[in-house]
């Protein structure tokens, strides 16, 4: 079940000497991957997909799915699954897949309004005040007037409440009132690379990011602030013992 993750250690190995010929006999590869966790997740994802498809239409192609765990207090990556198996598909859902996050986008909101209040740019805290009514942005395409799930209608809620559960109105509200530019700039800060755009629908998870970049961006605050790169390998040793590589760290383009 560790066949994807090795794959992405061998990608970065490359990447790391400029070279396409790296494993030999002999080599040692020291990586962060755990070997419980790995099971954990491999795990989890095949009863998740299980569970799923009792619930689903059925399709021309299985499910698939993806996971990425992190060490919050070293940031190694300790568990990986790109798909539901690799002798399916080598496509590593959990690197090279780009989806939208959804309302799993809306805590860098709540990041970007108490930020403020760190900065002594507002008095926020997860007790706060927010209205959950219904609201309307212009845009250049028109208004846009997001909905809660089964439109269920809210008056006045905490912060702490709208987060928990993932009030649209009331996160989009927020955002307003922060800076669309503000919550952009937390996302970034947090780890999130892909293309974004300070607009309205942002908020709500609009544009596609991958599971790993979200996982170590949600990491820069499970860790209290620290972020993060990508750490999936200790070293690499030669059969002598010299180490080849040191630590590979994949590090996002901005």
């Amino acid at each position: 079940s560790s066949s994807y993750f090795m794959d992405y250690v061998q990608r970065l190995t490359k990447e790391e000497l400029g070279t396409e010929k790296f494993y030999h006999p002999g080599y040692c590869y020291y990586t962060t991957l755990d070997p419980v966790w790995q099971a954990i997740a491999q795990e989890a994802v095949t009863e998740g997909l299980a569970e799923i498809e009792q619930k689903a239409f059925s399709a021309d192609e299985p499910l698939q799915a993806a996971l990425v765990a992190i060490d919050p207090r070293t940031g190694e990556l300790v568990a990986m699954i790109g798909g539901r198996s690799y002798g399916q598909t080598r496509f590593n859902r959990a690197v090279d897949a780009k989806r939208q996050p959804g309302s799993a986008f809306k805590p860098f909101v709540l990041l970007a309004a108490l930020s403020q209040s760190l900065e002594s740019r507002g008095n926020r805290t997860l007790s706060t005040m927010v209205s959950g009514e219904p609201i309307s942005i212009s845009t250049p395409e028109g208004l846009w007037s997001p909905s809660n799930f089964e439109d269920e209608k809210y008056e006045n809620i905490t912060i702490r409440t709208a987060i928990e559960h993932s009030v649209n109105t009331a996160t989009t509200r927020l955002a307003s009132e922060v800076g669309f530019q503000d919550v952009l700039k937390a996302a970034r800060l947090a780890g999130i690379n892909s293309p974004l755009s300070p607009v309205p629908s942002m908020v709500l998870g609009s544009f596609e990011v991958s599971p790993m970049e979200l996982a170590y961006a949600y990491t820069t605050m499970a860790s209290g602030g620290i972020r993060y790169e990508r750490f999936p390998l200790f070293s690499v040793a030669a059969a002598n013992g010299d180490e080849i590589i040191t630590r590979i760290v994949k590090r996002d383009k901005a």
